[in-house]
């Protein structure tokens, strides 16, 4: 995490892991500081996001969980009579 402090009446921009609080810059004014802080952090943010997107897609690149979904809420909107026709379609499938 991104932090902006001020440490001996200097402005920092500092990076928080929960074990260290590491100085990364030094900036002429606590508004620039509070700026950067927030920047880094939205970036960060954005970056995770990002990756944990990209890393699904790259898991699911047939989109098998989109399909499964949409099969679902159709069973799910189906009354009791479609549910027994598409459930004897599903077993004439899968007999040999």
């Amino acid at each position: 995490m991104y932090k902006s402090v001020v440490r001996e009446g200097k402005f920092w921009v500092i990076v928080v892991d929960g074990l260290f609080d590491s100085l990364l810059m030094e900036l002429p004014t606590k508004e620039l500081a509070d700026q950067v802080a927030f920047e880094l952090q939205t970036a960060w943010d954005q970056g995770e996001s990002l990756g944990a997107r990209q890393m699904r897609e790259k898991l699911d690149s047939e989109r098998v969980s989109k399909d499964i979904s949409e099969v679902f809420l159709k069973v799910k909107s189906m009354n009791q009579v479609e549910k027994e026709i598409y459930q004897e379609k599903m077993l004439r499938l899968q007999s040999p």
